[in-house]
């Protein structure tokens, strides 16, 4: 009960804010859903900062080694010193690789990867997510559909 009070408190005033500032009505925040935007956004910029480059060189028809740069200058700079020791450039490809989140949890494979990463029994799992869900962090988690 608290806890609803405490988001029609914090998520109706600050969600009414954002609206007023941003001209955006369906924009929204809330106890729940703000700090978990946070972690979100930490996560992406973390994931950005870490983003780089690697230059495959291929010495022979089976050996190549593998360089991770950061900048995209310092990959010209190993192909500048590749060139100078009399090596041919065959060739240069950009690829960019997007990857896709997993779908969201299922029953199964909820008690699978609970058992299988960290070790716990159905029993215990079972009753973490019922907890979750009558704390309102999660949706309904006896489920065979992932939505």
């Amino acid at each position: 009960r608290g806890s609803r009070i405490e988001d029609r408190w914090i998520g109706f005033g600050l969600s009414q804010h954002l609206w007023n500032v941003f001209g955006k009505n369906w924009l929204g925040a809330g106890r729940v859903q703000t700090p978990v935007l946070g972690w979100l956004v930490e996560r992406y910029e973390e994931w950005r900062r870490n983003q780089g480059y690697n230059v495959y060189i291929k010495l022979a028809p089976h050996t190549r080694i593998k360089v991770f740069k950061k900048v995209a200058s310092e990959t010209r700079q190993i192909a500048e010193i590749v060139s100078s020791k009399g090596l041919v450039i065959e060739e240069i490809k950009v690829n960019e690789i997007e990857l896709n989140p997993p779908p969201p949890y299922t029953t199964e494979t909820l008690l699978y990867d609970a058992s299988r990463i960290l070790g716990y029994p159905a029993q215990k799992t079972m009753r973490i997510a019922q907890e979750l869900f009558e704390a309102g962090l999660i949706t309904y988690h006896r489920t065979k559909v992932p939505r």
